[in-house]
């Protein structure tokens, strides 16, 4: 399909028509944070952009990427699925998973969540010898898991079990 087929799409996610695979997943990553329910950009102006405004705002984000990387035919765009905002599953997953499922690389989501890169790494990995005191690892996880749309507290309570577990072993 010609890339002028695709215009509306680069238009959301607001970048030029010969932007780089990168570029359109950067924009992508950007405009989600932009407009998901908990963005600190958008909080004072949280009252003027009601959540269905945002749902449809992000899935109109959520089309474009899918369209852009995969260059699917426009007839098939009303099988996307929905976006949801603050929902989440009842089961909780492992972090590292999920952002790899959702191809967000680890500098990505780093820049997404504002954890060091490092520290990133080590949450995810459980290198729990590297990680910081116990109320900063939480931050961390709850951070990562909403931005994932995990459940933060079932992810943080199961990752803290383990972490609490860890430090028992240590200093036994």
């Amino acid at each position: 399909m010609p890339k002028e087929d695709y215009t509306k799409y680069f238009k959301v996610l607001e970048i030029d028509s010969s932007a780089s695979a990168e570029e359109i997943q950067r924009a992508y990553v950007h405009l989600k944070k932009l407009y998901s329910a908990d963005s600190i950009i958008t909080r004072p102006i949280n009252d003027e952009i009601p959540d269905d405004k945002k749902r449809i705002i992000l899935k109109e984000i959520e089309e474009a990427y899918i369209r852009l990387n995969a260059q699917l035919p426009v007839s098939e765009a009303d099988t996307l699925p929905e976006i949801v905002i603050e929902e989440f599953p009842v089961e909780t997953q492992n972090i590292k998973e999920v952002r790899e499922s959702m191809e967000i690389s680890l500098n990505e989501f780093s820049m997404l969540s504002d954890i060091p890169l490092k520290m990133l790494g080590n949450l995810e990995n459980e290198k729990f010898a590297a990680l910081p005191e116990a109320g900063l690892v939480r931050w961390y996880v709850l951070t990562a898991a909403k931005i994932l749309k995990l459940n933060p507290k079932e992810t943080a309570d199961e990752y803290m079990t383990r972490y609490r577990r860890w430090q028992k072993h240590k200093s036994s």
